[in-house]
């Protein structure tokens, strides 16, 4: 499947913001040990990464500020084509690209990525990057 530019950013971007700041998830057990005043990006399981749209997505607009047109839910649509996202089907058919996920006492909506799907990502775009120093 091709993946458009949209979607190719926020994956990368997603990717790159991970690697540069390794302490902006934390564990889902661990949530009531993280600090209040600390902005997360998310949470994370041994299946899933939760991400959270109200932190994540200014950034990626920011970042793509008159380069790429970006709609969020033409993202979430080719990440759920990629089998890249956890979403939930209901009554009438349609698809709820943020799932509700509880953490603590709080019921919030999530980017639920497949944690493996997107490691697999991470690990092919930085061979590429890798592979492409050496040349």
């Amino acid at each position: 499947m091709s993946v458009d530019k949209q979607t190719t950013y926020f994956l990368n971007l997603l990717c790159s913001y991970l690697k540069a700041n390794p302490g902006c998830l934390a564990a889902v057990r661990e949530h009531d040990k993280v600090k209040p005043d600390k902005l997360l990006l998310g949470y994370y399981d041994d299946t899933y990464y939760y991400i959270r749209p109200e932190v994540f997505l200014p950034i990626v607009r920011a970042g793509a500020y008159r380069r790429i047109k970006l709609s969020a839910r033409h993202i979430m649509e080719q990440l759920f084509a990629m089998n890249y996202i956890k979403v939930h089907w209901i009554l009438t058919g349609e698809v709820r690209y943020r799932p509700q996920k509880r953490v603590g006492k709080t019921r919030r909506r999530y980017i639920t990525l497949y944690r493996r799907q997107l490691e697999a990502y991470r690990n092919n775009l930085y061979r590429k990057e890798a592979d492409d120093e050496q040349s």
